[in-house]
């Protein structure tokens, strides 16, 4: 510090240096201070930090490479020893006896937690959400999905269990698709999960969001979320379609909609042009979107199952799953999940179908459980309330917890047959059943109807007496039983109440009483709420070329066998095709010209 010289005599000039000197020595002092304060405190801080980190059993355990303030009590003595930056120097010693009690029952506690199976049987209720209305809290005010993502799913990245990718643009170029995956130090199976493929189906990104952040932040509080935190690795696409959801609409910017955009029956749809409903594309995962889905299968081939997200304005009731319809694929236990949370007055809708969706692809390509769940705008409150964010979390976060409990689709198990004895017997010539219509009729004293809980196949073995008179001797007579589905694609009434795949036919050759077997098979789907597939019914139709039919008795079994696999039911045929031989069957059901049913 340069200082001013002053002369022996003291005139304003003089004294003005005496008091820059002053000044000078005053701010060179408190500079100096200030630095040497800084380095102490922080020397003190380092010094008195504790880093607590879970005990070690011995001495020897203690990490060779730990950060300075390190702590860790050594359960064997009870010393504490904290790593100082060059060496482990312990600072206290204590009585290990409560601790290491506590500690155990902890880790029991958490053994517990981690071998707790994300059991459907358990339905895990959420807790109050908030609302996601734009511009309340941290949820941005417009519709761009890159300021969604920041905002919301970004401040759970931590480099460790939360990691981001960066897949690739989209078809327009505007955006980068992200991944988030949520990976478990030692998990067991692998999960996908995908929202807004349809852009403008917000409630679904909303509500993944909202899991994945209890997921994250408060997964102790739910043994089912504990479980998904510790054994689950979730592989997250929170926006597929970002044009979609920046630009208010289902399709992408080249007006396909990406859920009709691969290949898996492909040629069966029927396409519109763009701009046009459910408009599939110039081809195949053309669109970029497309393929960077088609590429996260592929990278995570291994995952148990899909679960792409969707809502509805279309369809009403609480509880809306697709599911394909002729593809292996484990569906009781998101089935299950619909049943347990759904409360009275309350609707259940399932729905096979055979499109080129994102899930069928999926499913036939790379052998994984899919799921197609929606959730119905409107139904709970307000779009994007407290109430609707909560429902639609208890709806998809169960359906999520639902697929942790899944293997891949091999071996399929067959759970919980049932059988129906149906049985008639002829009490007198007054009241006895009879006809002679010439053309297939209803024998309505055998109806009978069922719900069907589960996808599987029903089964009728039996035989019919039947008595003739001499008007008969000569005429055929047929029989077979009618096995249909309400409202159900390709089992329907009307699809097979004159063309049976089982009929069993008798030449009368005089007047008599006759016993001929009957046999029939029916796919089954799971019986839905309202529309779409409806009750299981059974009933005997009958016809003959003449006379009188008096039918004397009727003993049969009715056996349902649960199913998801998607050859479950399939018909072959040799007719005509003799001199192929061994090659002579062919497959007639299902067909190319089959029904493709509806999707979300």
């Amino acid at each position: 510090m340069e200082l001013h010289r002053t002369g022996v005599n003291l005139d304003r000039e003089e004294y003005r240096k005496i008091n820059e000197n002053w000044d000078r020595i005053e701010e060179g002092y408190n500079q100096l201070v200030g630095n040497i304060s800084e380095e102490v405190i922080g020397e003190l801080i380092d010094s008195a930090k504790l880093i607590w980190k879970e005990p070690v059993d011995a001495v020897n355990d203690l990490p060779s490479s730990p950060e300075t303030g390190e702590t860790r009590m050594v359960r064997e003595t009870g010393a504490v020893y904290r790593y100082d930056g060059s060496q482990w120097v312990e600072i206290q010693e204590i009585d290990p006896t409560a601790i290491n009690e506590v500690d155990s029952r902890l880790s029991a506690k958490i053994e517990e937690v981690d071998g707790t199976h994300a059991s459907i049987g358990n339905v895990w209720e959420p807790p109050i959400l908030p609302d996601t209305l734009r511009g309340n809290g941290t949820v941005p005010n417009g519709y761009d999905p890159d300021e969604h993502l920041d905002a919301l799913i970004e401040p759970l990245v931590d480099g460790k269990y939360v990691t981001r990718t960066d897949l690739g643009p989209t078809t327009d170029g505007e955006y980068i698709i992200r991944r988030y995956d949520f990976t478990p130090e030692n998990y067991e199976k692998t999960i996908i999960i995908t929202a807004c493929l349809h852009g403008n189906e917000y409630t679904s990104f909303y509500s993944l969001y909202q899991f994945l952040d209890l997921l994250v932040k408060r997964w102790r509080e739910w043994p089912q979320l504990a479980y998904l935190r510790k054994n689950v690795r979730l592989i997250t696409i929170p926006i597929v379609n970002m044009w979609g959801f920046a630009n208010q609409s289902r399709y992408n910017v080249n007006q396909v909609d990406l859920n009709r955009n691969w290949p898996l029956y492909w040629d069966e749809f029927a396409s519109t042009q763009p701009g046009m409903t459910y408009y599939k594309g110039p081809a195949p995962l053309s669109e970029n979107e497309s393929q960077i889905l088609n590429g996260v299968l592929q990278d995570f081939s291994d995952a148990v199952a899909l679960i792409d997200m969707h809502t509805t304005n279309v369809v009403q009731g609480e509880y809306v799953l697709y599911h394909p319809r002729y593809l292996n694929n484990y569906t009781r236990e998101f089935e299950s999940v619909a049943q347990l949370l759904k409360r009275e007055g309350e609707a259940i809708i399932w729905s096979g179908s055979r499109l080129p969706s994102f899930t069928t692809w999926a499913c036939h390509e790379y052998n994984m459980n899919v799921a197609n769940p929606e959730f119905v705008n409107g139904l709970a409150g307000s779009t994007r309330s407290s109430e609707e964010m909560t429902r639609a979390a208890r709806w998809f976060g169960n359906i999520i917890l639902a697929a942790a409990t899944l293997k891949k689709p091999t071996g399929l198990v067959l759970e919980d047959p049932f059988v129906k004895v149906v049985r008639y017997e002829k009490t007198s010539d007054e009241t006895a059943i009879s006809f002679t219509n010439q053309v297939y009729n209803n024998i309505d004293q055998t109806y009978l109807s069922f719900r069907a809980n589960t996808n599987g196949l029903l089964i009728f073995n039996g035989q019919i007496t039947f008595s003739t008179n001499s008007f008969a001797t000569g005429a055929t007579v047929n029989f077979f039983p009618h096995m249909y589905q309400q409202s159900a694609p390709d089992f329907d009434y009307e699809r097979w109440k004159d063309d049976p795949f089982t009929e069993s036919t008798f030449v009368v050759p005089d007047v008599g009483t006759y016993t001929i077997p009957l046999t029939g098979q029916l796919f089954v789907q799971v019986t839905s709420d309202r529309d779409r597939a409806g009750n299981v019914v059974f009933r005997l139709r009958g016809k003959t070329s003449g006379g009188r039919i008096t039918i004397e008795k009727i003993v049969g079994q009715l056996i349902f066998l649960p199913s998801s696999r998607g050859d479950r039911f399939e018909v072959y045929d040799a007719t005509g095709n003799e001199e192929l031989g061994t090659g002579a069957m062919t497959k007639i059901f299902p067909d190319d010209g089959v029904d493709v049913g509806d999707s979300e």
